[in-house]
């Protein structure tokens, strides 16, 4: 009993020193909204012809970045970053109606290297394409008129990890980020299964390393955690992380996330006060199921617009691709 109390004692002098990190993870309740459900349809599937007001170019050295835009005068700026087209070589932008429903100026910037894209942070292991995409954000800013407080970097999965990283490393703006992987050389190269036949994780690999080697591994694993290691402490914004209960995305990608926020509760808890990150655990398990929740958090986030009269999407809107784009 004496071993027992003492051993009681002994973790609470710990705790008492180094402070106790507070459980990061928040439950959510959150279920796809049957009254959203043809938004969310029109988001992922738009009206097909139908452009963003604006499509330039963004150059740095000999870098080029292709970014969409439609601007609403004195609303917030939602930048959306795309997921994993399993389509080769096409790199379609993930949920390009949100152009015309939310209430918000709304940038898609394409993540169009290779033949399934990079996550706009590193092309032959060169992290300048991250860089330039940090500049284009601030351009954006600069343009609109938009401070740190009204700029949102969303997306979910491939997406989800770009809008978190490009936060991070301009330090300021919101965030809401859907399933984000966190180590990649593990998502690229799993244990698991048989990596070498699904050619959209070899195309992602051969676009940051310039090669496909498993031995890249360690190295594609450390990319996020370093921007999470360096950049985190002065993050200035809101960041919302969300995973589903049983997509096994926690254990494999978000508790990494989590182990930071826990350093920094323990080493600098007076600064620790002002992160303001939530990592929100929701009640679905595949990670597909993503989709309608992140999808009715910007609905609800940003309120909605009415459709044009003009246009008949019964005519006008294509048929579901295929292939299913995160």
């Amino acid at each position: 009993m004496w071993n027992v109390s003492m051993s009681l004692g002994f973790k609470s002098g710990l705790r008492r020193l180094l402070g106790r990190p507070k459980d990061n993870v928040v439950t959510g309740t959150s279920e796809p909204d049957a009254a959203l459900e043809v938004l969310r349809e029109e988001a992922e599937n738009p009206v097909q012809g139908r452009r963003a007001e604006q499509i330039r170019v963004f150059e740095q050295g000999r870098l080029r970045l292709i970014y969409e835009t439609t601007i609403r005068a004195g609303k917030p700026l939602v930048v959306v970053f795309s997921g994993v087209d399993t389509h080769a070589g096409r790199c379609a932008t993930s949920y390009y109606g949100l152009h015309w429903q939310l209430d918000a100026s709304v940038v898609h910037i394409h993540d169009n290297f290779g033949a399934h894209g990079n996550y706009l942070l590193q092309l032959d292991k060169d992290p300048t394409v991250g860089w330039a995409t940090v500049k284009l954000l601030r351009q954006l800013m600069s343009e609109t008129g938009t401070t740190p407080r009204d700029l949102w970097l969303v997306g979910t999965s491939k997406g989800a990890t770009t809008a978190l990283c490009m936060a991070l490393m301009l330090r300021a703006g919101n965030c809401i980020a859907a399933e984000p992987q966190i180590l990649l050389g593990d998502f690229f190269y799993p244990d698991d299964r048989d990596w070498s036949v699904h050619e959209e994780l070899r195309g992602l690999a051969y676009a940051m390393t310039g090669r496909v080697n498993i031995e890249d591994k360690p190295a594609l694993n450390a990319i996020v955690p370093t921007l999470l290691r360096r950049w985190l402490l002065q993050y200035k914004g809101k960041m919302l992380v969300v995973f589903g209960k049983g997509t096994g995305y926690y254990q494999q990608h978000i508790i990494h996330l989590d182990n930071a926020i826990k350093q920094i509760q323990r080493n600098a808890p007076g600064k620790a006060k002002d992160l303001r990150v939530t990592l929100r655990k929701e009640p679905f398990n595949r990670h597909i199921d993503v989709v309608p929740v992140f999808l009715d958090m910007l609905f609800k986030q940003f309120g909605i617009l009415d459709p044009d009269p003009s246009i008949d999407p019964d005519t006008a809107r294509p048929e579901p691709a295929q292939e299913k784009q995160l």
